[in-house]
């Protein structure tokens, strides 16, 4: 929440000094991401002794991960054009221009 919450003002205020800063943060996004998913994997197989059920548990975390990712970018879509918009009204067009 504290990325999103950092790079979104980023967008809007455009504060950080280069797009490295920007590329930093993304790659720190993504190694918490992927901790988060081995981790849980992990924890499931480790904790669930059942063969059926640890089946079913992976299964249902798996197409729960999914369903986050396909949410997160039907929102990310229609942010991106918010964002845009209002960086437009505020003299910034670069994102009309790419």
């Amino acid at each position: 929440c504290l990325n999103l919450a950092l790079l979104t003002l980023h967008a809007l205020f455009a504060f950080l000094p280069s797009v490295y800063w920007v590329f930093a943060l993304v790659f720190w996004e993504g190694l918490l991401g992927g901790l988060v998913y081995v981790s849980t994997f992990a924890e499931i197989a480790d904790a669930i002794a059942d063969e059926e059920e640890r089946e079913w548990s992976l299964g249902a975390t798996s197409v729960s991960d999914s369903g986050g990712v396909c949410v997160a970018g039907f929102i990310g879509m229609a942010m991106e054009v918010a964002l845009c918009d209002w960086q437009v009204r505020h003299g910034r067009d670069w994102c009309r221009k790419l």
